[in-house]
């Protein structure tokens, strides 16, 4: 049976119902996502994907390549969890968050997003987002572990410094 996603890509003759059933078989043998391939191939770009993946589940779109994500922002939501589900928090106001997803499929990864904000006390709007986005947003938790780890750093040498001094 076809997802939603493999059927609008043939009635729109983005790809034929042959060449998917090829794809499929390579993603299969290659333990490849469909979806990667598909974007290699040309089929599809990334974004014109994540556009369409928003229109069939009804959900808004973001590009967390062009937006810009406070650290306070990001670091609700623990890096192991983020890069898990590939879900990343991208917006904060008040109790309300805007959280960004690959796969609007990914019911695990909702559930515990549900489960986590219902703890939380937080309301939440799912979007969708490019896999690259996401990539890009995750890439920030570590960027911020290293501005962490610098700072530390010169705190020790200053420390380090003082009791020398004395």
């Amino acid at each position: 049976m076809l997802s939603r996603i493999q059927q609008r890509l043939i009635d729109t003759s983005a790809i034929t119902a042959e060449q998917l059933a090829s794809l499929e078989k390579e993603a299969n043998q290659t333990r490849t996502n469909p979806e990667d391939l598909l974007i290699e191939r040309g089929y599809i770009s990334e974004h014109s994907l994540a556009k369409l993946k928003s229109e069939l589940f009804e959900l808004p779109f973001v590009d967390l390549e062009e937006v810009e994500i406070p650290d306070e922002v990001l670091r609700l939501l623990p890096q192991s969890v983020a890069e898990h589900y590939q879900i990343v928090i991208f917006q904060k106001k008040g109790t309300q968050l805007g959280i960004a997803l690959v796969d609007a499929t990914n019911y695990h990864g909702i559930e515990a997003i549900d489960f986590w904000a219902k703890k939380e006390g937080y309301a939440y709007t799912l979007y969708i987002t490019t896999s690259s986005g996401c990539r890009a947003a995750l890439r920030k938790y570590t960027a911020f572990k290293k501005e962490v780890s610098d700072a530390l750093e010169v705190l020790e040498e200053r420390a380090v410094i003082v009791k020398r001094d004395r």
